[in-house]
This record gives structure tokens, sequence and C-alpha cells, in this order.
């Protein structure tokens, strides 16, 4: 009879606690990714690229936009100058650090996140609607995706 107590407490309690607890150490967090992905593109030591992004938000349709990034600084002069530093590697792993921070079940907005495999940048980052929060809480008009369609590593030229 003890015995039969023993076998059926593991297989009840301890074998589910066991399998719930191996669960949640295999399971990473959004902001452990972020970590491990922007240590993959530091590593890369990547400081001269160009990016062609597409970028929607609202109901708008998607624009196309091209920087050029030399010595990590975005390069050209522009009229939108602080809207596309957003877009630059560095400024997208930036915005990510706050958006992971908010990505929590019970908000109105959620955040999601797609990396490169090999170099580690974010190639596409979305915020929408948090289906599980009741309608009308999150701000209308304000979600948002964001998608690299080209991304190529610039060679140093002859000047170095």
């Amino acid at each position: 009879m003890k015995r039969a107590l023993i076998v059926l407490f593991l297989l009840t309690v301890a074998a589910p606690l066991c399998f719930s607890l191996g669960n949640r150490e295999l399971k990473r967090s959004d902001s452990k990714i972020l970590t491990d992905n922007i240590i993959k593109w530091k590593n890369h030591e990547i400081r001269d690229y160009s990016m062609k992004i597409e970028y929607s938000y609202s109901n708008n349709i998607g624009q196309i936009y091209e920087i050029t990034v030399i010595d990590g600084e975005l390069a050209g002069t522009t009229d939108n100058r602080d809207f596309l530093e957003g877009f630059t590697v560095d400024g997208l792993f930036e915005d990510a650090r706050k958006y992971v921070k908010a990505n929590k079940k019970d908000s109105p907005m959620l955040y999601m996140f797609k990396y490169d495999e090999e170099y580690g940048y974010i190639n596409y980052l979305a915020r929408i609607y948090n289906p599980n929060v009741k309608a009308g809480v999150a701000p209308s008009g304000y979600n948002f995706v964001l998608k690299v369609l080209e991304f190529s590593v610039l060679e140093r030229d002859s000047r170095e």
C-alpha cells in the first residue's frame, strides 16, 4: 500500500512538477533572445551596411526606405534623419529593449520580433493589438510593421 501511494504521488504530483520546471528552463524570454542577438550582432563588428526597409503603420500602405550606415552612423543628410536613425540596427535594438519591457500579456499592444539568423539584427518588428485585451483599450491606429527587405554589409574602401 505504501509503495502504491509513493507511485501515485510520483505520477500525479512530482512528474508534472518536474516537467513544468523543465519547460520553464527551456523556454527563453524575449529579453534573453534580444540580448543574444545583440551579442551576435556585436560579434560580427559590422560598422558599414545598407538596408532596404518596408515600414507601414495603421492602415497606411507600406513605405520603402533605404539607409546606409558608415562607421555606425546614418550616412547622408535628409529631412527625416531622426526618423530614419530609428531604422538602423542600433536604433532598432534600442527600441526593442523598451518594447520587450512593455510586452506583457495584459498590455493593449504586443510586440513581435524576428532576427536574422546569421548577423542577429532585427529583420521583422511588429506592434499589434493584443487579442486578449478588451476592445477599445488600445489606442486606435497605433499598430505598425517593419520588415527588412534587403541587408548588405558594405566593404571598407582602400582609404583605411
